[in-house]
């Protein structure tokens, strides 16, 4: 049996930011808020952002240089206005807490990469604070990202590089999957 992808909306994203922005110690609060932010608006991967690194990213050209994709391709992915002022935030605070260059953008306190099965277990634990019922994985952060931007009138080609994918057939499928709701929209549009 498929299971159906589930999408975040955008108020439950914000939903997420909050509960994770709620801790104790100031730079885990802002790191993770900055990585739920950075994966949903430029739809990474969850390895693609943990093996960012500072100089990946180039604020002039508006790009984060994601060098190990699916496949071990790289590519780069377009930041907007809204993705660049957290990142920028984020390499500020980072830096103020004496972090190197060398370090991967999202690390621990002492530099190291963060893990993949960190992040689930307190993207848990943000879904239950923010009293989000369905399935919250890092996963759906990517494919919720490509649905708003979808939503938002982003053509599949541009969609397609910001995910990486090798043809537009899988990411019409992707999306196709996420975004039922797009779907009825344009059924009312287009129907005969």
């Amino acid at each position: 049996m498929t299971m159906i992808k589930e999408i975040l909306s955008p108020a439950e994203l914000e939903r997420l930011k909050i509960a994770a922005g709620d801790r104790k110690d100031a730079f885990l609060a802002k790191r993770d808020t900055a990585w739920l932010t950075l994966n949903y608006v430029c739809t990474l991967r969850i390895s693609e952002s943990l093996d960012l690194k500072p100089t990946d990213y180039s604020p002039e050209d508006r790009v984060i240089l994601v060098r190990r994709g699916k496949g071990n391709k790289a590519r780069k992915v377009a930041i907007g206005e809204k993705g660049r002022a957290v990142l920028d935030q984020w390499l500020k605070d980072r830096a103020e807490a004496g972090l190197s260059d060398d370090a991967p953008i999202f690390c621990t306190k002492n530099g190291t990469r963060l893990e993949r099965t960190t992040l689930n277990k307190q993207l848990n634990k943000w879904k239950r604070k923010a009293r989000i019922l369905k399935r919250v994985h890092p996963h759906q952060l990517r494919y919720s990202g490509a649905s708003q931007m979808l939503r938002k009138g982003a053509n599949i080609s541009h969609i397609q590089g910001q995910l990486g994918h090798s043809t537009p057939l899988i990411t019409m499928h992707y999306l196709l999957d996420v975004d039922p709701q797009q779907r009825a929209q344009d059924q009312e549009k287009w129907e005969p």
